[in-house]
């Protein structure tokens, strides 16, 4: 599959979990105000938090396609990991708000009113919750867009999010109101430990940090075999969206002619590119 059918599909997937997010945020919001549950209307801002994080994927998917210019000179690949943060960032603010009034209720006095209701309703935004999250999952780490990786996640942990409301509902039916604000909570922790790992891996990639010495040694390894090249100096790797940046630094036999030079070089980027996947830009760098 080309880079125009992935996005063409990516962009297809994405937009289906939008509007999926934004049917089940509207049911659940409402049902949440006619039941006064907590755990609902927390589960019911997770969706519309997926909705957004998916809408800014899209934007960063979008733009991350665009063709290098005077300015970004490099092209736009890194707008796809700025989303990728922007997306996580996201996800924690929302969750800090529903800690925020799950917290104000439990010191409060806090009911539920047809709990039963609540947890139909939870249950019914499951399914499709779950479906396209799966999907998404499946999908991101075919393609290995970290953007998509981020949103996968996120709807990912929506669904354990649903899973959380019904059984804090479930312990509101027997009478422990309490747990309706605990689930509310722990859907929110949730929302910040898995949006933590997504913020730190899209810093790193924005930071120009390519922690990855199984790649490097198998660059190194590649360079065997390659006439001329006596010795790889340094590896130097930096990853631009989803592609890997590549610069290796070689020395060649003192005796080596311009000709078996280029040779050697061509045939050294060819390896590879054709070995490791995502590794689309090979700069060798003679070492005199």
């Amino acid at each position: 599959m080309d880079g125009k059918n992935i996005l063409i599909n990516v962009k297809r997937v994405i937009i289906i979990s939008i509007i999926i997010s934004l049917a089940i945020a509207i049911l659940e919001i409402i049902t949440s105000i006619i039941t006064d549950s907590l755990a609902l209307l927390a589960d019911g801002f997770d969706a519309i938090g997926n909705a957004i994080v998916s809408f800014i994927v899209l934007i960063g998917l979008v733009m991350s396609n665009k063709r290098p210019d005077d300015v970004f000179n490099f092209g736009y690949y890194k707008v796809e990991n700025l989303a990728s943060f922007l997306a996580a960032s996201v996800s924690i603010i929302m969750a800090s708000y529903v800690v925020y009034f799950s917290i104000l209720s439990i010191v409060g006095k806090h009911i539920v009113y047809n709990s039963n209701l609540a947890i139909a309703v939870v249950a019914i935004a499951f399914i499709p919750s779950l479906a396209i999250s799966i999907y998404k999952i499946k999908f991101a780490q075919k393609i290995g867009f970290l953007s998509v990786k981020a949103d996968a996640i996120n709807s990912f942990k929506d669904s354990l999010g649903s899973i959380t409301a019904i059984i804090g509902l479930y312990f509101v039916t027997i009478g422990f109101t309490i747990f309706d604000s605990i689930a509310a909570i722990i859907i929110s922790g949730l929302i910040v430990a898995l949006s933590f790992f997504v913020l730190k891996e899209s810093t790193y990639i924005l930071l120009d940090a390519c922690k990855n010495p199984e790649l490097r040694n198998l660059i190194i390894e590649l360079a065997k075999g390659i006439p001329y090249i006596t010795k790889v100096i340094d590896v130097r790797m930096r990853r631009l969206g989803t592609i890997i940046h590549t610069e290796v630094e070689v020395e060649f036999d003192e005796n080596i002619t311009v000709k078996n030079m280029r040779e050697a070089i061509k045939a050294y980027e060819e390896r590879i590119k054709k070995v490791i996947s995502g590794v689309t830009n090979v700069n060798v760098i003679i070492k005199y």
